[in-house]
C-alpha cells in the first residue's frame, strides 16, 4: 500500500484534527490521498465526497486502493448534490469531503446554496448536520478573494467575524478584502487587498503548499512554461475584421482599461474573435505538431476550447495518420476514462485533445506518460491554466513537463497573451508563489 510522503503525512494529521477545514495544496500533491487516509485516522465510518461528475469513478477507485480503514463510502457530483440535497442529508455521513471546492464560489449557485444553505451560514444545507467538512482544491480564489465568503461563512464563520461580533457579509468582505471599480453599470471587483490581514485570519483553517516549496519538491524539476507564436493565413481575414470591428474594440479596450478581470466579463468563452481566432490556429498547429512528431515527440496533451478547434486539430492529425482522443463536455464520465486510459495505455495513441472545462480537474494519470503540454486555446483566468498544467506537473511524473501556450503573432491573442502572465502573479499573492 502506497506511504505517504513527509508533507501528506502533515496534511493527513492536520486534517484529522480539524471538523472544518482546507486543503489548499497544488494540483498534484496527492490531495485525494492526504483525505482519504485523514479519513482513517479520524475514525470515521461513512464518508460522502462531492466532486465534478468526471472524477466520481476515480474518487471510487481510490478510496478502494488507499482506505486502510474500509469505511462507508459514497461520491455524487456537484449536480446531484444540488438536486437531491434533501435526501442526502437523510444519510447523516460522518464527513463530507467537497473536492474542486472552488465549485462553490459562487455564492449565487443553486449548489453552493445546497451545501452551504441559503443563507451560506450551513443552516440547511448539506453541511449542517455532517461532524466533518473539508475542502480540498488547488485553486481556492481563482479570481480574487471574494471567491472564498462562501466557504468561510459557512465553515469558518470566526475567521471573518468583526469587533462587534457580527460575521462579515460578502459586502462586508469585499468591502475589506478586495479591490473595486465603480465600472457604470455597479461595482466591479478588479483584485484584491489586505491580504497579509486575510493570511492570518485563513492560517488556522486552512492548510497551503506549492510544488515551488524546497522541503515539498526538492528532487523535482520545475516545469518549462514558453511560448509557441505561430502564424497562420486561415481564417486572417475574418479575424481582422473580427478585431477592428466592435467585438474587438470591446475586448481591446477591456483589456487597456481593466486587464484580464475587465475580459471575464465579455462573456469570454463564447466571443466570435475567440472562435476564430482558435480556429486560425488549427492549421498551424497541426503542422507543428506533424513535424514535432517527425523529430521524436512521443505523446502530447492538447488543449482547446471551442469544439470546432477540437475537432479540426483532431481530423488534421488523424489524416496524417496520428491516432488522438478527445476528452471534453458533453461525454459520459465512462466515455471520459476511456478516453483517459487509451491515451495512458495505448502507446499508438499520440493526442488526448482536452477541452480545458473539461480537462482541468480529474484526469490524473496522464503525468505517467506525458511531459508535454500545448494550450492551444487557453484560459484567460491565470489559475485555470495553471490547474490544467497541474495535470502533467504532478506526483508521478518524472520528467521535466513543457508547457506552452499557442500565441497567434500579429493579432490581439499576443496582447491577451502578456495581461494574462502579469496577471498571475496578483493571482498568486493571497496564498504565495
Amino acid at each position: 500500500m502506497l506511504q505517504p510522503l513527509p508533507y501528506q503525512q502533515i496534511g493527513i494529521d492536520m486534517l484529522a484534527a480539524n471538523k472544518r477545514f482546507f486543503l489548499f495544496d497544488d494540483p498534484g500533491l496527492g490531495k485525494t490521498l492526504q483525505a482519504i487516509r485523514a479519513a482513517d485516522k479520524a475514525g470515521v465510518k461513512s464518508v460522502l465526497a462531492v466532486v465534478p461528475a468526471n472524477i466520481v469513478p476515480q474518487w471510487k477507485a481510490a478510496v478502494k486502493e488507499h482506505s486502510t480503514t474500509g469505511f462507508k463510502f459514497e461520491a455524487i457530483s456537484y449536480d446531484k448534490a444540488r438536486s437531491g440535497a434533501g435526501a442526502v442529508r437523510l444519510n447523516r455521513y460522518d464527513l463530507l469531503i467537497q473536492d474542486e471546492a472552488h465549485a462553490l464560489k459562487n455564492r449565487n449557485a443553486g449548489r453552493t446554496k445546497a451545501l452551504y444553505g441559503p443563507k451560506h451560514d450551513g443552516i440547511g444545507g448539506i453541511v449542517q448536520d455532517i461532524p466533518y467538512v473539508w475542502g480540498l482544491t488547488g485553486s481556492p480564489a481563482p479570481n480574487n478573494p471574494s471567491e472564498l465568503w462562501t466557504h468561510l461563512r459557512a465553515l469558518a464563520p470566526s475567521s471573518i467575524t468583526m469587533k462587534s461580533g457580527k460575521v462579515m457579509g460578502y459586502h462586508d468582505f469585499v468591502s475589506r478584502f478586495c479591490t473595486t471599480v465603480n465600472n457604470g453599470f455597479g461595482i466591479q471587483i478588479t483584485g484584491g487587498k489586505n491580504f497579509d490581514l486575510l493570511k492570518s485570519r485563513l492560517a488556522p483553517f486552512m492548510l497551503r503548499r506549492r510544488k515551488t516549496d524546497p522541503a515539498i519538491m526538492k528532487d523535482r524539476v520545475k516545469p518549462i512554461i514558453g511560448t509557441l507564436r505561430l502564424t497562420s493565413r486561415d481564417s486572417l481575414k475574418d479575424l481582422k475584421a473580427l478585431e477592428d470591428g466592435p467585438e474587438g474594440k470591446r475586448i481591446s479596450a477591456a483589456l487597456s482599461r481593466d486587464g484580464v478581470e475587465g475580459l471575464k466579463n465579455l462573456s469570454v468563452h463564447h466571443a466570435s474573435l475567440r472562435r476564430i481566432t482558435g480556429l486560425a490556429k488549427v492549421s498551424p498547429v497541426v503542422s507543428q505538431l506533424i513535424d514535432e512528431f517527425e523529430g521524436g515527440l512521443e505523446k502530447v496533451v492538447v488543449i482547446a476550447y471551442h469544439t470546432d478547434v477540437i475537432d479540426g486539430i483532431k481530423k488534421g492529425l488523424e489524416d496524417y495518420g496520428i491516432s488522438c482522443t478527445v476528452y471534453q463536455g458533453g461525454m459520459t464520465s465512462n466515455q471520459k476514462e476511456l478516453a483517459k486510459e487509451t491515451f495512458r495505455k495505448n502507446p499508438n495513441c499520440k493526442v488526448f485533445i482536452g477541452q480545458i472545462t473539461a480537462a482541468g480537474t480529474g484526469t490524473d494519470g496522464l503525468q505517467d506518460v506525458c511531459k508535454d503540454i500545448l494550450l492551444v486555446e487557453y484560459s484567460w483566468v491565470p489559475e485555470e491554466n495553471k490547474q490544467i498544467i497541474g495535470r502533467l506537473d504532478r506526483l508521478g511524473q518524472g520528467a521535466q513537463v513543457l508547457a506552452r501556450f499557442v500565441v497567434l503573432s500579429g493579432s490581439l491573442d499576443e496582447a491577451i497573451s502578456a495581461a494574462v502572465a502579469r496577471k498571475t502573479a496578483d493571482i498568486t499573492a493571497l496564498f504565495g508563489g
